[in-house]
Order: structure tokens, then sequence, then C-alpha cells
């Protein structure tokens, strides 16, 4: 079910047996009643401010400027947070799979070691992602503070797009499947030979790719 643009409908308690639900560009200030909803996705939603009632959804997808506080969620399994008034994300570390969009108040990620899959877009402050070593999929993208991704060569699958500050990939080499684009002080690419999968897209300083012949993908 998808509800979008409903300026009369202001109660959505009844809604909870429903499997699949998106609510788009609503007013929804109590959601306590879609805790049993499988999969939610709550787009735009105006003057929501609790989401304890949420800590049960399977797959939950959030964009509530008027939230602050979300470390309720730590159960949901995968999550999907947009546009954000975060400061602190410390105790989402227990979900399976997160991806973090739009969270210009977040420095902190280092709680987020053990998610399996994590996406990080959009966080002007984060400076520090070593400790993130021990996810297994992880993409940042757009973090214009972070110069140093030395330590994430146990990633397995790692992508790094639109990283200003990174000049330095040499200890990725052991990265089953990467994926770089828009690095534009990349110069060197060369320890990346023993890289599985290999992707290299928009690095205007890289010109010299003859030692990649090794790579399978």
């Amino acid at each position: 079910l998808s509800l979008s643009h409903c300026p009369l409908v202001a109660d959505v308690s009844a809604l909870g047996t429903v499997h699949t639900l998106r609510i788009s560009e609503m007013d929804v200030a109590d959601a306590s009643a879609l805790g049993t909803v499988h999969t939610l996705d709550l787009f735009r939603v105006h003057e929501l401010a609790d989401v304890s009632a949420l800590a049960s959804v399977h797959t939950l997808q959030l964009d509530a400027s008027s939230l602050d506080e979300v470390s309720a969620l730590a159960a949901v399994h995968t999550l999907e947070l947009c546009e954000l008034r975060l400061r602190d994300v410390s105790a989402l570390g227990t979900v399976h799979t997160l991806r973090i969009f739009g969270a210009p108040l977040v420095r902190e990620v280092s709680a987020l070691a053990r998610v399996h899959s994590l996406e990080l877009c959009n966080l002007p402050l984060v400076e520090d992602v070593s400790a993130l070593a021990t996810v297994r999929s992880l993409s940042l993208v757009s973090l214009p503070a972070l110069a140093d991704v030395s330590a994430l060569g146990a990633v397995r699958r790692l992508r790094l797009q639109e990283l200003p500050l990174v000049c330095d990939v040499s200890r990725l080499g052991s990265v089953h499947e990467l994926d770089l684009c828009r690095l534009p002080l990349l110069e060197e690419v060369s320890a990346l030979r023993t890289v599985h999968r290999l992707r290299l897209r928009s690095l205007p300083a890289v010109e010299d790719l003859s030692a990649l012949g090794t790579v399978h993908t």
C-alpha cells in the first residue's frame, strides 16, 4: 500500500496489518500502530517525533527532518535514514544493513563496525573510518573531510566515491571487490593488481593502468 499527498488522512493506526507500506509527504505524528508492518517507508513525513514503536519493523526507510533520535531502531534488520538531524548513531551498530544519507551533524561512526553492510553518503564531518575495517560491504560517498582509507583493506566489497581528499589506495589490494569513482587526487593504482573485481571511473589523475593486467574482472 502506498499513500502519498493525502492531506485529509490524519490517522494511520489501522494500517498495522499491511505487509509493505509507503507513506509519503504526509503529516504523521503518531506511528505507534505501524510497528507490525514488515517493510515500511516513511518519506518526508512531518511531525513524527517518536519512532520507538517501529523497533520491530524488518525493513525501514525513514526520511523525517523532525527526528534527531533513532536509538530505538537498533533491532531493525535493514534501516535507511535520510536527511535527519542526527548527531549520534552509536546505537545502530547492531543493524544488519544500514544506509545513512545526509546527516550533516554526525561526526563519529566507529560504533558501526559490526554492521554487515554499510553505506554512508553526504556526511561532511566524518574524518575517521578506520574502525569500519570489519564491515563486509562498505560504501563511502561524498565524505569531503575523509582523507585516509588505508585501514579498509579487509573489507570484502568497498565503494569509494566523491572523496576529494583521498589520494592513496595502496593498502586496498586485498579488497575482493573495489569500486573507485571521482577521486580527483588519486594518481597511482598499481597496488590494486591483486583485487579480484575492480571498477575505476572518473579518476582524472590516473594515467598508468599497465599493472592491472592480473585483475580478474
